[in-house]
Formats: C-alpha cells, structure tokens, sequence
C-alpha cells in the first residue's frame, strides 16, 4: 500500500521512497512486522511532507489504507461481506482483527454505540492511535460516505479511544437558500 500510495503522491517521492528502501514490493498474503511498516510510514510521510509535518502525513498516508486495502481481491471479497453503513464496517473491522485475519498485534473494540457517536478503542496498537489510527477510520467513514469529527483520548502510548461523532445524513427533503 505505502508504495502504492508513494506513486500517487507523484513521481519523485516514488522515487525517493524506492531509493530508500530498495525493495518495496511485498505479498498481500504474509504478515510483516509493525516495525518496519513504521519505519516506511514515517518515512515516506517526511519525504512528501516534510520533517516538521510527519504527522499530518501520517493522517493522510493511513486515510487511504482501508481504501487500498478494500481495493484488493482479498479486500473487495472481505467488503461485500460487511454491511456497508460506518457500524457495519466498524464491525467487521473489529471481527477482522479478532480473528487476527488483518492485523495479529493489537485489538480494536467498539465500545459504545449511540445515535451521535461510536466509541472504539485500540489495545496494544504501535500505529500511532493519534495520527495513523485516526486517519484509518477518517478513510473509512469515507468510504461509507459519513461526515464525521473524531475525538482522540490517550490512555498510553499504545491505548485509547477514539471517539467518532457522527453526523446525520442531509435529508433530502430539507431545502435550500
């Protein structure tokens, strides 16, 4: 995904990134460690934004993961399996990491459920929750086609909540100016 998303950020930060690291091409079917996703997050974030806004970049970078991802063959099945509202990807998102399908290091959880928010929660996430986690679940609401605002609360580095405010949909019967 990271080289993927490099080359549409543009050529010469594809390039840039391909010249760090060498190799940049690996199997969908084999998991890596977080270490070195990390290392070539953070690194193609500096390359394209800059030293000093490597965590915006990050938000950006990780916003398009899920759409990658779902983008794949194993993504596109996986999708057509979940409901596609925001709590129906959320939750096969949290059934995914369960079953240690996706990601086999850290947990995610929804914790509540109300009209006006969704409270998740991450577990032993080495992912940057404030910044890479966020913009995972910026891209999801995306692609469920949600307006949302989401909150970030820090219980340590590698546990938190992030808090997803909902917005209702325009109704279609509202007029305008």
């Amino acid at each position: 995904m990271l080289d993927d998303r490099a080359g549409r950020l543009g050529h010469a930060t594809q390039a840039e990134y391909r010249r760090f690291f060498r190799i940049y091409r690996f199997t969908p079917f084999r998991m890596y460690p977080v270490r070195d996703y990390l290392t070539r997050l953070a690194i193609l974030a500096q390359i394209e934004w800059g030293a000093t806004r490597i965590y915006e970049g990050i938000r950006l970078i990780q916003s398009s993961a899920f759409e990658a991802w779902s983008s794949t063959i194993v993504g596109q099945a996986a999708v057509r399996l979940f409901d596609p509202s925001l709590l129906g990807m959320l939750r096969g998102i949290e059934r995914a990491f369960a079953s240690r399908m996706m990601i086999n290091y850290s947990d995610f959880f929804i914790d509540e459920v109300r009209p006006d928010r969704i409270v998740t929660r991450f577990a032993n996430e080495y992912v940057y929750i404030e910044h890479a986690m966020v913009g995972a679940l910026e891209g999801v609401a995306r692609l469920c086609n949600a307006e949302v605002e989401l909150e970030t609360q820090l219980e340590t580095p590698f546990d938190g909540r992030v808090v997803i405010h909902t917005k209702p949909p325009p109704s279609r019967w509202s007029r305008t100016a």
